[in-house]
């Protein structure tokens, strides 16, 4: 045989070789692959160097399992601290030297799963690159859990309106904790991400306080992993729908303005901010109060601290991009189907020209009063401002818009316009938010008339769309694309009826064939 033939065949056969055992690696993996909130990922100590290997993917409610049918409990594998909560780290208090904290592992581990082994009994691996694999089969399948209203009144009662039991706060005389009524505030407010000098992370904290409380007391509560970070095992716990309002001294109404130190150089008038109404609509203070329980204005100022990344007070209540700010939370409301028929297709991003007096209709900063009388004035004054009303009589609106400009194959469209209106009305009257932000139902015109001034009687529509469509202008349709666009997008947004359906608005014209079910005509 010619060499470059044999050379040839002998490449062929490598790479035939290579690419079966890839697929098969491959095969094995996607079989193997277990997933789930209590694989752990056991990571090098910070400041130790960096790992010879790759990190151990840690299956732990397997070793939990195990440990219990041998008699064990967590003090098999975690130390108990001074302060009697149990030590997150692996048979150690601190991290000492790299070459300890690696010998604890390996003596331990490996100690256990030998003995296991030699008693003939289920194990675990006994060799370096069965723990340290870099195509290890465990996938971490982790979802955070919020402690919302409905869990935190459920902890209420089971404690029987014993805060102190969770509460505290760090007292600098004494350098101890100290629980102070009325001054309840979120974990988040002294635990940060990290440890500090004085504080554990968040993480820590959490971990200690509740696993220590569910462990004194069986059956009250989860302490594997699973029980908090899996999203099928949250769904099963029993859901307080309208748990009591959480009392902590905070105000029913209160007015948002810039830092007291920046009031003049503040340019808008405050706001007024319902507290109770907007606690009443979430399950978690979080939702606005992202990082503590403080006032806005106290992390947020005019000009923007470095300590919350420069964010100013302005872009913290107006930012569309943002769940925490006041536009951002409104904004992702109007996604309901009572409301995205007609917001979905307006301009995406900016605010309406009435927006801004709707919010900041309380007094000049200067001028501020927050005596609860003077806000229980303020408010009923703006409630009144907000009926939902036309400017004009029902019977102005007519019944029915014929729209014949386009017929051809089908008979012109009856277009039940005062039947739209009242539904539209309707809707919006269900809902405090449109009610407050729409001002009057005139806004309701807006809808459809995107570009007409609220309250005067909108011109045609072909008024602006009776040019043919024009590539240099993609915002205005011709008058064929923009009644359907406007009309058949409402549907859509909303969920009325099939899209795709000419002859629920047409009937086909005299001599005209349908094809199928879409009333196409050829």
């Amino acid at each position: 045989m010619p060499k470059k033939i044999l050379q040839t065949f002998i490449i062929c056969g490598c790479l035939v070789a290579v690419l079966i055992s890839i697929s098969a690696c491959g095969d094995s993996r996607a079989e193997e692959t277990v997933s789930g909130p209590d694989i752990l990922a056991i990571a090098w100590p910070d400041g130790l160097g960096g790992p010879e290997r790759p990190l151990v993917k840690f299956p732990h409610e397997v070793h939990v399992t195990a440990a219990e049918k041998d008699g064990q409990d967590c003090s098999f594998c975690h130390l108990t601290r001074e302060d009697g909560f149990l030590s997150h780290k692996f048979m150690r208090l601190e991290n000492t030297t790299a070459e300890e904290v690696e010998n604890i592992y390996h003596d331990n581990c490996l100690k256990c799963h030998q003995r296991l082994a030699e008693a003939g009994q289920a194990s675990g691996p006994e060799a370096c690159g069965e723990c340290h694999r870099r195509d290890n089969k465990f996938q971490i399948d982790w979802s955070p859990i919020y402690f919302d209203k409905s869990l935190h009144y459920r902890h209420i009662e089971a404690n029987e309106n014993r805060c102190d039991l969770c509460h505290h706060e760090f007292d600098e005389a004494t350098q101890t904790v100290k629980y102070v009524k009325g001054a309840e505030t979120a974990c988040r407010d002294c635990h940060g991400n990290t440890d500090s000098d004085k504080t554990v992370s968040y993480r820590k904290a959490a971990h200690y306080q509740c696993l220590k409380c569910h462990m004194d007391h069986p059956q009250t509560g989860p302490v594997s992993c699973s029980g908090c970070h899996s999203a099928n095992t949250r769904a099963a716990i029993t859901f307080v729908e309208n748990p009591p309002r959480l009392k902590r001294n905070q105000p029913d109404l209160t007015l948002i303005s810039a830092p007291e130190a920046e009031l003049d150089q503040s340019k808008m008038n405050t706001v007024l901010f319902n507290h109770e109404i907007h606690e009443g609509i979430t399950m978690t203070c979080r939702i606005c109060h992202h990082q503590t329980l403080k006032a806005c204005d106290e992390c947020h100022t005019l000009e923007g601290d470095p300590k919350v990344n420069g964010v100013n007070l302005q872009q913290a209540m107006h930012s569309m991009k943002s769940d925490h700010s006041c536009v951002g939370c409104h904004d992702n409301s109007k996604n309901h189907a009572d409301c995205a028929g007609c917001h979905n297709l307006m301009e995406q991003g900016k605010l309406s020209e009435h927006a801004c007096p709707i919010c900041h209709s309380g007094p000049e900063p200067d001028k501020m009063n927050t005596d609860s009388r003077s806000l229980d004035k303020l408010a009923a004054r703006r409630s009144g401002a907000a009926k939902n009303k036309l400017s004009f009589a029902v019977s102005d609106i007519p019944e029915e818009v014929t729209i014949n400009k386009l017929a051809d194959k089908y008979e012109p469209a009856v277009f039940p316009h005062r039947k739209i209106v009242n539904n539209l009305i309707e809707r919006v009257n269900k809902s405090r938010m449109a009610l407050y932000f729409h001002g009057n139902a005139d806004v309701i015109c807006q809808g459809c008339h995107h570009h007409s001034p609220v309250g005067e009687k909108p011109p045609l529509c072909e008024s602006c769309h009776g040019q043919p469509f024009n590539e240099d202008n993609l915002f205005r349709p011709g008058l064929k694309g923009a009644y359907h666009r406007q009309c058949m997008g409402c549907h859509q947004q909303m969920g009325i009826g099939k899209d795709d359906d000419c002859l629920l608005c047409h009937k086909m014209a005299a001599g005209e064939e349908t094809i199928g079910s879409t009333g196409q005509g050829d």
